[in-house]
């Protein structure tokens, strides 16, 4: 019995040590750099390219909010009026200021998902053309969204997907006087950056001095 119960001692005094070493705490401040696709709402899209800087600082150890900034560029959108007419729209810039915030499951160092979310304003601007690419319409709006992610953290890379819940944008149509051509703004992003800070935080090691 003692040997068996020296074993099952050690066997939880390792297991305990490896449980510390992977909870580890960060420093509080870091920023976010990323990049990746968008793919807009709606049908016949195109997806284009996003980027983001998001500056951020940890309240909690699991819990991290921040300020998101992002462009998405060159994003294609197919619009439809009313049932009966439908067109091509270059969606050619959208950007977005949102606040957010990010829940950690783990202290992993090596794998921390996440699930975030945020909420702001978006600047879009709309340029709507017919088939033979003659432009019809353009419109710039600025709206209150929100945005929902997941992903997860290794190191000091991070990967994710986010969706951008953007309210329409409705378009003068000059060529249909009193009517409007709505164009969606909603987007998914798939991201790929890393962070700069929010690093572990080393522990000191206690060095033995003759005066102890």
């Amino acid at each position: 019995m003692k040997p068996l119960y020296l074993r099952l001692l050690v066997f939880g005094i390792v297991l305990n040590a490896n449980s510390a070493n992977a909870q580890q705490k960060f420093k509080p401040f870091k920023t976010d750099l990323s990049w990746g696709f968008v793919m807009p709402d709606g049908p016949g899209t195109r997806a284009g390219l996003l980027v983001a800087a998001e500056p951020k600082y940890a309240v909690m150890q699991s819990l991290a909010v921040g300020l998101r900034a992002e462009g998405s560029f060159g994003v294609r959108d197919y619009t439809v009026n009313d049932g009966e007419r439908q067109y091509d729209s270059d969606l050619k810039r959208a950007l977005s200021i949102l606040g957010t915030a990010d829940y950690f499951f783990t202290r992993n160092t090596a794998f921390r998902p996440f699930i975030g979310g945020g909420a702001g304003l978006y600047f879009t601007r709309t340029e709507v053309t017919n088939a033979m690419e003659e432009k019809l319409a353009e419109a710039k709006s600025t709206v209150l969204g929100a945005m929902a992610r997941v992903g997860f953290e290794t190191w000091h890379f991070r990967f994710g997907l986010e969706y951008n819940f953007v309210p329409k944008t409705q378009i003068p149509d000059h060529y249909y006087p009193g009517t409007t051509i709505a164009s969606k703004n909603g987007y998914l992003g798939t991201k790929a950056g890393f962070f700069i800070g929010g690093g572990r935080i080393k522990k000191k090691r206690h060095r033995w001095s003759p005066s102890e």
